[in-house]
């Protein structure tokens, strides 16, 4: 896909955008008036956060979707409507899936600050994400694409227990200090609880809101911060450490957490066997695999994947999708052969996710048994 060709040729690009979005977010902050004690502490605690490492340094879908929410907000609060109008109309480009929640953002900012944009933005993004979902995403609808992912409680909310979108433990106990903090100013947050408590629920069935929540959450954490240190203690030796016990906290998490993307997919195992296919195969030969794989074999790989998690860019993507479903599930030879051959496809990549669950739930399920098979 044109996305994986970007990163083949500017692999250092998610943390140019990483530190474009800080310095985005940090504007931002200061549009809201936030002193600049405070906006430096919370954006110091954002680059820390799991959420946002896992964002600007792993290869994904997401962090050109970040950078033009982030720019989109930073032109609302500087009164240019038309830009954050445009922004929001591309955004479907580099991540459909996250959309939504985008126009949400644009619109909770909106209620706030002005009631007359409100009205604009209100009319026009619905009837964009309408066109958008009717007449793009509907034709090429599948199912799986937006399935929901509900999972357990601790699993989804807290990357120490697994979550790639997690939060670090000791980021929201920080954040309760914050919300703490900003509670005696309750009515001046109330779009900030309620964004918070609607991305919540929603995160839990659908994880990659964590991406946005993480703003939210790292704004309480660094307000968390800003209140031990402003606080008048009656030992300094106390705040001291204290201080220290917090840096030192925000550092482990980010740096145990940095070590854990070593062990997260791609595996050196998963980027060695598409290495493999790099080696062997011709240039226009096409790979099967499931379509969340399709990123990865495009990146690693140089060949083109049958389906990947642009879906709504690929050619024919109905009858892209039903095929790899037919040939992911036939136990006859030569109907397999003939879609194999239909597509060009050299090469199938499999990985245990597939095995166990995303694709089959049987080890002689569909195309699995048919592999057993010497021809």
């Amino acid at each position: 896909s044109a996305c994986a060709s970007l990163f083949q040729s500017l692999p250092f690009l998610p943390m140019i955008f990483g530190m474009l979005s800080v310095f985005l977010f940090y504007k931002i902050l200061e549009k809201f008036n936030v002193s600049k004690d405070r906006t430096v502490i919370i954006s110091l605690v954002l680059v820390s956060s799991p959420i946002f490492i896992y964002t600007f340094t792993v290869f994904n879908l997401y962090f050109l979707s970040i950078f033009v929410i982030l720019l989109s907000l930073y032109f609302l609060m500087t009164e240019n409507i038309i830009f954050p109008i445009i922004c929001a109309v591309l955004l479907p480009f580099f991540n459909l899936a996250l959309f939504p929640f985008a126009l949400f953002l644009l619109c909770m900012y909106y209620w706030k600050h002005e009631k007359k944009g409100f009205i604009v933005l209100g009319i026009t993004l619905p009837i964009v994400s309408l066109i958008y979902y009717v007449v793009v995403f509907y034709p090429l609808f599948l199912p799986q694409v937006l399935s929901l992912e509900k999972q357990a409680f601790l699993t989804f909310l807290v990357s120490d227990f697994g979550s790639e979108f997690g939060f670090s433990a000791f980021l929201l106990v920080l954040a309760l200090i914050g919300f703490y903090y900003t509670w005696k100013d309750k009515k001046e947050y109330l779009q900030l609880y309620l964004s918070i408590l609607i991305f919540l629920i929603v995160s839990y069935f659908f994880p990659k809101t964590n991406l946005f929540l993480n703003f939210f959450v790292v704004y309480l954490a660094g307000s968390g911060i800003y209140l031990l240190i402003s606080m008048k203690w009656n030992l300094e030796v106390i705040k001291t450490g204290t201080i220290i016990l917090v840096v030192c906290g925000l550092l482990f998490s980010g740096l145990s957490y940095f070590n854990r993307l070593k062990s997260m997919e791609p595996t050196k195992e998963q980027i060695k066997s598409l290495n493999i296919i790099k080696t062997d195969s011709g240039e226009n030969e096409l790979v099967l695999s499931h379509y969340k794989n399709g990123f990865w074999i495009e990146y690693f790989s140089e060949r083109p994947a049958m389906l990947d998690e642009y879906v709504y860019y690929a050619p024919n993507i109905l009858n892209r999708y039903n095929d790899s479903t037919s040939i992911f599930y036939s136990r006859k030879l030569n109907f397999t052969e003939t879609l194999l051959d239909k597509y060009n496809i050299k090469y199938i990549w499999i990985d245990d996710k597939m095995k166990s669950g995303l694709v089959w739930e049987k080890e002689e399920q569909g195309l699995l048994f048919l592999l057993q098979n010497k021809e």
